[in-house]
């Protein structure tokens, strides 16, 4: 057993969240912590799926490379976020790779361990249950997206996404924890990066958003950035 992993901190991570101390226990038994520098790969398109990741810390790229050679961005994860648990579950290859954006820290633990995890712990399995079924009905507003918004639409809905699964408010600002280059944000909305800056810029000179940071944002009006979800029109 890895050192680093204590049950407490297992107990803030969604996939943990109430079990009791005993289950946190053997579960940290099963888990090892794990560091990756930004640029690292931790899972390959077509590998066999031996093992998940649960993100402690930093951020991921989850893609698929095209024939061509184009490389297509299909999320963006961070913590407390579960990869790779596709394939365990289903016994086949993997069917993304997955790439770090930022250093990372992520616990590791073997299929088998996984499998036997869900299959006697009840609540384990209704985590894993939520957090798909969020990851689903994130994915389906981006597909919307993506057939009925223009790129001013699709660049707020985005960053409404972010902000519902990574965001804190305070003060009326909602922090979103999550490293987002322009780069990724274009390619996962299917846009390019000249013009996402230019919405992001639109958008920061309306007080819609703040940008403090490299690859950090802020919402400063969330009921202001939700009216241009379709009505990006209004700003041009």
């Amino acid at each position: 057993m890895s050192p680093e992993v204590e049950s407490t901190s297992l107990g803030a991570l969604l996939l943990f969240q109430g079990l009791d101390e005993e289950q946190l226990d053997r579960i940290q038994g099963l888990v090892r912590r794990r560091r990756f520098p930004a640029g690292a790969t931790l899972i390959t398109t077509s590998d066999m799926a031996t093992g998940v990741y649960v993100i402690v810390e930093g951020s991921v790229k989850v893609q698929v490379e095209q024939p061509e050679g184009r490389t297509v961005i299909l999320a963006l994860a961070g913590r407390g976020q579960i990869i790779g648990e596709m394939g365990v579950v289903e016994g086949v290859e993997r069917s993304a790779s997955i790439v770090t954006i930022e250093p990372c820290v992520v616990l590791w633990m073997q299929g088998g361990d996984f499998r036997e995890c869900l299959e006697t712990i009840p609540r384990f399995a209704l985590n894993l249950i939520r957090i798909l079924s969020s990851r689903l009905r994130l994915a389906n507003a981006h597909i919307q997206a993506l057939a009925a918004l223009d790129v001013d639409g699709r660049v707020a809905t985005q960053i409404l996404a972010f902000a519902d699964e990574y965001g804190h408010e305070s003060n009326g600002t909602i922090t979103i924890h999550l490293h987002v280059t322009q780069g990724d944000l274009a390619d996962l909305i299917g846009a390019s990066r000249v013009r996402v800056n230019q919405v992001l810029s639109k958008y920061r000179e309306r007080g819609l958003i703040s940008l403090p940071e490299p690859h950090q944002i802020h919402i400063l009006d969330r009921p202001g950035l939700e009216r241009r979800c379709g009505r990006a029109a209004v700003l041009d």
